[in-house]
């Protein structure tokens, strides 16, 4: 139902919203394998913009979870290169963030559930720390039925 995925928009949108600079969040597509997890993620970066991931062949083989590249790629996503692992983009608001990463995880790696979605929050340390997460809050599974 198209409500589910609009109650999602709306969960995982506040979230990112509320996301401070060097915050980050992880949104987890749940699977019997935790090994096998789609997952897309967001960092509202010092400059006001959020910096997206989804997760490529790299970390999710084809093999193991479908992904559809040429459907990422027409969406406007980065696919990886060198230092970078996962198909990435830079966008300008919480709602254009949001709107992108629930899209790839949806039609780019073909996670058709929305009630399988998780989130977790985390903020990166401040430098001259390094970039070594804090430890997470989980956020989610969310309640769609609400």
């Amino acid at each position: 139902m198209e409500t589910d995925w609009d109650d999602l928009l709306d969960d995982f949108g506040w979230a990112i919203a509320d996301l401070q600079p060097r915050e980050f969040l992880i949104i987890d597509y749940l699977t019997p394998d935790i090994d096998l997890w789609p997952y897309a993620q967001v960092a509202h970066e010092s400059n006001g913009l959020y910096y997206c991931e989804v997760a490529s062949t790299y970390s999710l083989p084809e093999e193991f979870w479908p992904i559809d590249e040429l459907l990422l790629a027409a969406s406007g996503w980065e696919p990886p290169w060198q230092s970078q692992a996962n198909w990435s983009q830079i966008v300008d608001t919480s709602v254009e963030a949001v709107h992108r990463l629930v899209d790839a995880l949806r039609r780019g790696r073909s996670c058709p559930d929305p009630a399988r979605f998780i989130g977790t929050r985390g903020k990166w340390s401040p430098p001259p720390d390094g970039p070594e997460p804090e430890p997470s809050l989980p956020w989610g599974p969310f309640d769609l039925a609400a």
